[in-house]
């Protein structure tokens, strides 16, 4: 009975999503008020379906990664770290995915004796992904990201091991450590 019900609301949200979906396409774009709803739909995944292209690896995401990997590939890195709740990183299936670890990272060791680059394009909410990093905490953690929708300060938890890096600061900058990437770089030598 209670799986009947849950398909039942299931079916009922993707119809609502649904109508949403063409219902915003026709109003925001009369020119398409004759086309039928799968016609709409169709222009809709096609859209979504570029945007996260973009997003991807090829687009301005990938784009600050590579970015990243170029400024970093001297200090033993290593791309997509798995690492397990415990923080125990391990060659594949983990809890969490690492953008980039320094200092030469090894499967079975903890990510806590490592620096960990977090790379952003757009913060978000998304900065909330490395939390695990609160408790199994690296030599270094920087969260680099390109806009200025990053967290302020304390929620972030910033401090002289976790710190944000950002290519457009906010007006209003409560940032501790308002770090250029050569003062990173620097950084990055002396611990490693």
């Amino acid at each position: 009975m209670e799986t009947a019900l849950l398909e039942e609301y299931r079916q009922e949200m993707l119809t609502l999503r649904t109508d949403k979906i063409v219902t915003t396409i026709k109003e925001k774009h009369p020119e398409f008020a004759e086309y039928t709803p799968e016609k709409c739909l169709k222009i809709y995944d096609d859209c979504f379906s570029l945007r996260q292209s973009l997003i991807g690896s090829k687009g301005s995401g990938g784009f600050w990664e590579r970015a990243a990997e170029r400024l970093f590939s001297d200090f033993g890195m290593k791309r997509q770290v798995h690492i397990k709740s415990n923080g125990t990183i391990i060659e594949s299936g983990g809890h969490h995915i690492v953008d980039i670890v320094l200092g030469n990272p090894v499967v079975g060791d903890n990510i806590s004796n490592y620096i960990v680059i977090s790379c952003k394009t757009s913060a978000k909410d998304r900065w909330a992904q490395d939390m695990w990093s609160l408790i199994h905490v690296p030599k270094l953690y920087v969260l680099m990201v390109i806009t200025d929708d990053y967290p302020c300060s304390e929620k972030f938890g910033e401090s002289e091991i976790r710190k944000l890096y950002t290519l457009t600061p906010k007006k209003t900058d409560t940032r501790k450590f308002k770090i250029t990437m050569e003062e990173l770089i620097a950084q990055i030598t002396r611990i490693l």
